[in-house]
């Protein structure tokens, strides 16, 4: 991520107030389709998020 926030391809956008729940992770992509890579990761962060979430 690192290329694409010095490109500027990539920032953070300040919602003030918040409506999301905290307890939430949103993502989003412009990109309509994914290689394997990119599905393998989606499924380890999810998995990761899910444990460490389920944890508490």
């Amino acid at each position: 991520m690192r290329d694409e926030i010095i490109n500027k391809e990539l920032v953070a956008v300040s919602i003030d107030p918040n409506p999301f729940a905290l307890s939430h992770i949103y993502v989003a992509r412009l990109i309509k389709k994914v290689n394997n890579l990119e599905e393998e990761f989606m499924k380890y962060f999810e998995t990761t998020l899910k444990e460490t979430f389920l944890s508490y």
